[in-house]
């Protein structure tokens, strides 16, 4: 016959594994927030329309057309944005050099 105390450790083993995988964060990610132009406006500290249409039309910034209206996926402009700030840095940079 085996060892209890051997049975037992697996056992406990496997228990604190189910305990640890219920008190690990959920993995869901939260649905894509789509704006309007007003709100992208809003949330970028009112940046004229002729502004954000002109960085859309240049593919600065991605958006999404639904008949005429047109969204915008706040993550992707933020993401984009973000992108092309950090590209202009590091040509700045190396210019300098």
């Amino acid at each position: 016959m085996d060892n209890p105390f051997e049975e037992l450790l697996t056992r406990l083993d496997r228990i604190e594994e189910k305990i640890s995988n219920l008190n690990a964060p959920p993995t869901a990610t939260l649905p894509p927030e789509i704006i309007n132009r007003d709100e992208l406006r809003i949330r970028l500290g009112g940046v004229s329309e002729p502004t954000i249409i002109s960085l859309e039309k240049r593919g600065l910034i991605p958006s999404l057309r639904i008949g005429s209206s047109v969204r915008y996926n706040w993550s992707q402009v933020l993401q984009a944005l973000e992108t092309r700030n950090n590209n202009k840095k590091s040509n700045t940079y190396a210019s300098n050099l």
